[in-house]
């Protein structure tokens, strides 16, 4: 096992003892129901193990044993850091940023979103913003069925997939929450991420204890090195069933009488740029007197966060690290405005891009680069028209 990091951890003592009587209650597991998503890359990050952030689990949701999505995403080589509802609520979307996945566990089978959620409700304009990876959403309760079939495998691989792209992403298990809802029932802790509504296990077509499921894309990470017989007979396999969830998220596993998907995943649907949107350029700046200013490199619509800009006269060699949001397009002329975080010569800075494209390449495109250090100050700024290169502006 790999560095478990704890921030006011949420231990079984957070959730009442009457929460714990209702995840074993008879309802949720006795009856049956779901459908599935597309596929993407998985295992985890390259540098998981290198001391970097890398999970940050939201503690009021977890609670099992003797696995929990702590244990397990550590056992996988994750280092995991757990906020308790306290600590979570004073984070900031930067901070929450710094992490490759953000995790909502199965607190076995915990029958309302509230007061587990409630927190992470609380601020999800805050936490959302940052997830721009791989997402997987699960209508069932894998840590209350770990004995089960291959219910550990499923969080496992759902943990890896979340956290295997250049950008935060997020897997979240909806429990028991939504058990007995109406078809259409909004989740409201995913609404800054899309439209996601759900129905209970009890709702037409679903019978009640849905328990035969069926694997529509094998191929997916999520669902890698699980069968069909892993996932089947859980004394209900699935708790909630998907009516609407936005694109680019897909279905991998659904109930097979119903046909409807209880496990879903795929690209988040808060991407950097919306479709003929495009930030991007390469080449060298002209400073105010007319001498080199630099050469520059940047994406700002790609999933790595790329931009780098050096700058040998003013001993400046910068990359950055993280953005705070995607590019913000003006509506009436082809520019285009980023912040964010990087390194300066190995010192953190947070950065401001002005891009313009006002013609074809040298001499016309404008380029404003800030970066400012811890305390604020202003430590570089060039702003000029293009010696060599192009810029690149769509909306």
């Amino acid at each position: 096992m790999t560095g478990l990091r704890t921030e006011r951890t949420c231990s079984r003592a957070a959730i009442p003892a009457v929460l714990f009587l209702l995840s074993c209650s008879p309802p949720p597991n006795s009856v049956p129901t779901a459908q599935a998503p597309p596929t993407a890359m998985t295992s985890r990050p390259a540098s998981a193990t290198d001391g970097t952030k890398d999970i940050l689990i939201y503690g009021p949701s977890l609670f099992g044993s003797p696995d929990n999505e702590a244990t397990l995403a550590a056992a996988a080589g994750h280092n995991v850091t757990v906020a308790d509802a306290d600590t979570w609520s004073r984070m900031t979307t930067a901070q929450f940023a710094d992490y490759r996945a953000i995790v909502f566990g199965d607190p076995t089978c915990q029958e309302t979103p509230e007061p587990t959620l409630t927190a992470a409700q609380a601020n999800k304009a805050t936490w959302s913003p940052v997830v721009r990876g791989n997402m997987v959403v699960i209508g069932s309760d894998p840590i209350d069925h770990q004995s089960q079939g291959q219910a550990n495998q499923l969080t496992t691989n759902a943990i890896n997939f979340a956290a295997a792209g250049a950008v935060t992403g997020l897997y979240m298990s909806l429990s028991c929450y939504y058990f007995d809802a109406p078809a259409n029932t909004p989740v409201n802790v995913l609404t800054e991420l899309g439209n996601f509504q759900v129905q209970g296990q009890f709702a037409a077509p679903l019978d009640g204890c849905p328990n035969d499921v069926t694997i529509v894309a094998p191929g997916h990470p999520v669902v890698q090195g699980i069968t069909k017989p892993g996932l089947d007979n859980w004394d209900c396999s699935i708790h909630e069933a998907f009516d609407t969830f936005p694109a680019p998220l897909g279905v991998v596993v659904r109930d097979t009488p119903s046909a409807l998907p209880y496990v879903i995943a795929g690209k988040s649907p808060k991407t950097l740029c919306k479709n003929g949107q495009q930030d991007k350029g390469n080449g060298q700046v002209k400073d105010a007197m007319g001498g080199a200013g630099g050469d520059f490199d940047f994406d700002e619509c790609d999933e790595s966060h790329q931009l780098s800009h050096r700058d040998q006269a003013r001993s400046v060699d910068f990359h950055s690290t993280r953005k705070d949001a995607g590019p913000t397009f003006d509506p009436g002329i082809p520019a285009a405005t980023t912040t964010g975080i990087g390194l300066n010569n190995g010192q953190t800075v947070a950065y401001t891009l002005v891009v313009t494209d006002l013609g074809l390449g040298p001499g016309i495109d404008l380029y404003s680069l800030t970066l400012l250090d811890a305390a604020g100050a202003t430590i570089y700024s060039r702003t000029g028209t293009l010696i060599a290169g192009n810029i690149v502006v769509q909306r």
